[in-house]
């Protein structure tokens, strides 16, 4: 419990720093300087993908999947996942904040191929969620962008069930729309292919079972692994730690009090985002700070569904870019 705390305490800290000490002309400093990290650590999962280079448990078919420092491959695309809004809304800025422009335009590409080539499915959902989050509030022709690319985004998915893509792709989105939803682990034929997917299922359901045995306050904070031993699904005895879908792992941990406390955060940070997108006389460079973070926050929430990403320090990053919206609600006094 101390130690899922502390990831708390850090978030609040990075949350209070930017809010109290970041002046207003600083923020896209600070923002460029994370683009950059997150650039810089793409390639890494880049240079991992083409030469290999990782445990064997990270290879699918002929492919190393990029994990970057992180040692793993889904937290790593859940970091460029939240990472990517912030440079597409760089990029959108264009000549009215001429560097800004060039630092998204420098880092974005990295942190899109970083994040595809980690082949991780709640990655790919998550930046799909916060890069249509940012085209959704933008403007009217980034709307109308969006429009086309969710029907892009179909016509992917459709390409995969169908085989019309690379056949690594294509078996794990397949696995994906197949046993997704599927609640009762018991119910699958567990094979190679969708052997990731059932793990995850195996997992949510022992969350539940930990929510149905104390529905209020939950196991404890910290106590996923602890209470894992009294709910596991018969074959699936690895806690690994966490339910692998952050609203069912709070709800086993915290009860229905503390996913409450959660979902009220998450919109009390939209709320901010748009609250401030709505101000009159706003500058273009200011409301794309606004947008930026409200796509990182949709990029987070989504990834959330299928994994826990307060691991690695993302505690940190979430709590930096979220006091960037205390700087913009004081600014105007």
């Amino acid at each position: 419990s101390a130690k899922e705390t502390l990831k708390w305490v850090e978030l609040l800290v990075a949350f209070s720093v930017v809010a109290i000490d970041v002046a207003l002309e600083e923020r896209w400093r600070l923002l460029a300087v994370a683009s950059v990290a997150a650039a810089a650590e793409a390639t890494v999962g880049v240079v991992q993908f083409v030469a290999g280079i990782g445990p064997p448990a990270f290879a699918i078919g002929p492919f190393m999947r990029a994990h970057g420092n992180f040692e793993q491959p889904n937290p790593f695309a859940g970091y460029l996942a939240m990472m990517l809004p912030l440079a597409v809304t760089g990029a959108l800025l264009g000549a009215r904040s001429r560097w800004v422009w060039w630092v998204s335009l420098a880092t974005g590409p990295a942190i899109a191929l970083g994040l595809l080539l980690s082949l991780s499915r709640g990655g790919w959902l998550g930046a799909a969620a916060g890069v249509g989050a940012v085209l959704l509030v933008w403007s009217q022709a980034t709307r109308r962008l969006l429009v086309l690319a969710v029907v892009a985004g179909l016509a992917l998915v459709v390409a995969a069930v169908l085989g019309a893509m690379p056949a690594v792709v294509a078996e794990r989105m397949q696995a994906t729309v197949e046993y997704f939803g599927v609640f009762d682990v018991r119910a699958i034929e567990v094979t190679p292919e969708n052997w990731a997917v059932a793990e995850r299922l195996a997992h949510w359901q022992a969350a539940w079972s930990m929510f149905l045995s104390r529905p209020v306050l939950g196991v404890g904070v910290g106590n996923y692994a602890a209470a894992y031993p009294d709910h596991f699904i018969l074959g699936w005895d690895n806690p690994l730690g966490h339910a692998h879908n952050f609203y069912l792992n709070v709800l086993a941990e915290q009860g229905l009090a503390g996913l409450a406390v959660w979902l009220i955060l998450l919109l009390v940070v939209v709320r901010t985002a748009l609250a401030n997108l709505d101000r009159s006389g706003m500058a273009t460079a200011r409301r794309a700070v606004n947008v930026a973070v409200l796509g990182q926050t949709a990029a987070f929430a989504t990834h959330s569904l299928f994994d826990n990403l307060f691991v690695h320090g993302l505690g940190v990053l979430i709590g930096l870019l979220w006091g960037m919206l205390i700087v913009e609600d004081r600014s105007d006094g």
